[in-house]
């Protein structure tokens, strides 16, 4: 009977440390949503959905560098890495897309999502020596980065534009 309750605190301990190596090995990867030719669309109850365009799918290391992330997104979807703009959002704030640039970008995306991330693309075109990308691609809403101010009770305070004399 004692050896029977060894085995299955052992048994215990395996599968603890095993639940610990997978936590520690997820933590170090993200899935990653790839949304490219939709857009962000505000509900009626003020979510944000995703709509038209292509969601694809990608595992990716803690580790991976910029280049590497662009070099991998474009080489899954067959995209020009030279003609797209990349953005992700975060868990707090899925309205509103931040760029995706660089290796802090990458670092951002990582710290503020919890196993799983959004990540944009909109096509960009070529103009001359610049990239421009087309206003229908993802876009943030408007209304969540905008600062409100109220009062209650008391009217707003008169603002002028007019220059102070002395």
């Amino acid at each position: 009977m004692e050896s029977t309750c060894i085995i299955l605190q052992s048994f215990v301990v395996v599968l603890f440390l095993t639940n610990l190596y997978v936590n520690k090995e997820m933590e170090e990867e993200m899935f990653c949503y790839i949304h490219e030719g939709g857009e962000l669309v505000k509900t009626a109850v003020g979510s944000v959905e995703y709509k038209g365009g292509r969601t694809n799918c990608s595992v990716v290391s803690k580790n991976i560098s910029h280049s590497e992330f662009v070099s991998k997104v474009c080489g899954e979807l067959n995209l020009d890495s030279n003609s797209i703009k990349l953005e992700f959002t975060v868990k707090f704030d899925p309205s509103c897309l931040l760029p995706l640039h660089n290796d802090g970008d990458i670092v951002n995306m990582f710290k503020f999502n919890d196993m799983f991330c959004h990540v944009y693309i909109s096509q960009c075109t070529e103009c001359g020596d610049d990239l421009i990308c087309p206003t229908s691609g993802p876009t943030p809403i408007v209304a969540s980065n905008s600062a409100h101010v109220s009062s209650i009770g008391e009217p707003p305070l008169h603002i002028s534009n007019e220059s102070p004399t002395i």
